[in-house]
């Protein structure tokens, strides 16, 4: 046999091999869910190739290759931006792939959830050219991961509801049981412990109101705990003035708790002690958000609280809040030391502050209200 026909037999041989080869990975491709595509790296993404597999989302193999359509009119104009500048980002910083979910709408209108895996094709000189790759489908997934979070939504939603419920009972039993005692020092203790229960039930009453189940609107904590501190000690149709000046801040459960039952305990030692035989006088209330940039003047405060690192509603973080509690009462006494006080209320609002990793600070001097 002459040499050059084994060698024309043995590329024939290679042929079929390779032709058969492709028909599989061709069967393959018409027959997975990926959608195997080749884009040009213009504007929209003008389609060089498309599998046939394209036909699950409406669209024939050449409305692309023809044209007529580009993938990037599919793109939801809410996720276009993002795909671009993702894609653009990884072009220039020389990445090898690039990967993102985002929606996309079928040609019947059919809003889809998609994975798209591409490799980005360069020349010689670096430049992309190409993007290859796969769609993939993944709208059932999606929407079986958003039901599963509304089902743990309304799980986490019922527990707050029951929390609040069973502290609620609590303050309840300890007020019936406060009746049954004449001693007012005991009586006393029975409504604070009960004010400290209500303090934590609204947390999770507000909780479970916003629908919001990491974090609360805490200045509208403060409104809602100050208004039933004040009708528990009678303040309300009192003397006594409340002035608030709370900034907008949202902050996580663990610290809205600490936080409340501080307020708490710092609203009732006023009362009880701060304005004797009914006299009148004013609380004021201020709780300010600060950057780590900016320079506040110094206040005449009886109390101040700062905590740091919390989030803010746009989940952000600003260096620190301030707490300032004051009363034109009729002072602190000397002796008082407030980091080792005897008293339970305080000794609880130091363990507190030292919880929130807050600092407390005690200055005795005349305060102007604030503005509400």
């Amino acid at each position: 046999m002459m040499p050059g026909i084994c060698v024309f037999r043995e590329s024939e041989e290679a042929l079929k091999i390779a032709l058969e080869v492709q028909k599989v990975l061709w069967t393959i491709i018409s027959n997975s869910p990926a959608i195997v595509f080749l884009w040009r790296n213009k504007a929209k993404w003008p389609a060089d190739f498309v599998s046939e597999n394209i036909s699950q989302f409406g669209s024939e193999v050449e409305d692309f290759t023809s044209g007529r359509i580009l993938y990037g009119d599919l793109v939801h104009k809410e996720d276009i931006k993002d795909v671009t500048e993702e894609l653009a980002r990884c072009v220039e910083d020389k990445c090898e792939s690039f990967k993102m979910e985002y929606r996309i709408f079928t040609k019947g209108g059919e809003l889809r959830w998609v994975d798209e895996r591409t490799f980005i094709q360069r020349d010689a000189e670096c430049r992309a050219i190409y993007f290859q790759g796969v769609v993939i489908d993944i709208t059932d997934r999606k929407l079986a991961e958003e039901a599963l979070e509304r089902a743990e939504q309304l799980r986490n939603k019922e527990i707050n509801h029951r929390i609040k419920n069973n502290l609620q009972i609590i303050s309840s039993l300890l007020d019936l049981q406060a009746e049954k005692f004449s001693d007012k020092q005991v009586i006393e203790a029975f409504r604070e412990s009960e004010n400290r229960i209500v303090s934590m039930s609204l947390i999770h009453e507000e909780l479970y109101k916003s629908g919001n189940l990491d974090v609360l609107d805490f200045s509208s904590y403060i409104r809602n705990l100050i208004s039933d501190l004040r009708r528990s000690y009678g303040t309300d149709n009192s003397a006594i003035q409340v002035h608030l000046n709370i900034d907008k801040v949202f902050l996580g459960v663990d610290t809205a708790v600490s936080l409340g039952i501080i307020i708490n305990e710092l609203f009732t030692n006023s009362v009880k002690y701060a304005f004797p035989q009914g006299r009148g006088g004013e609380i004021n209330i201020e709780l300010l958000r600060e950057k780590a940039s900016e320079v506040r003047d110094e206040k005449e405060m009886v109390g101040k609280t700062t905590l740091q690192r919390v989030p803010d509603e746009d989940q952000g973080m600003y260096e620190q809040l301030t707490l300032i509690f004051a009363d034109n009462g009729k002072g602190v006494p000397e002796e008082l030391d407030i980091k080792n006080p005897e008293s339970l209320g305080l000794q609880l609002v130091n363990a507190l502050v030292g919880q929130i990793d807050g600092d407390l600070e005690l200055e005795r001097k005349k305060r102007h209200r604030v503005q509400d």
